[in-house]
């Protein structure tokens, strides 16, 4: 029986940064982060549709710097 691996918000953070930015495909997503392309498939489809449900003023969108995220981090590590 396999376990499922839980999503961290970097992993989440990271993949929708390599698909926007790098744009590399699910399947290459997939391999740099030791996922299945279709667990990259349903990642991206549970974002948008979490996000369009939410996502009231698309004029906001692109606000945050590039890897936001990752700066944090390493400050914290």
């Amino acid at each position: 029986m396999s376990r499922v691996r839980e999503w961290t918000d970097y992993d989440m953070l990271t993949a929708l940064h390599m698909r926007d930015h790098h744009r590399m495909t699910r399947q290459q997503i997939a391999v740099r982060l030791g996922r299945t392309k279709g667990a990259i498939i349903g990642l991206f489809d549970r974002i948008e549709r979490d996000t369009n449900a939410v996502d009231v003023s698309p004029h906001l969108n692109g606000t945050m710097s590039v890897r936001w995220w990752a700066k944090g981090r390493r400050r914290n590590a």
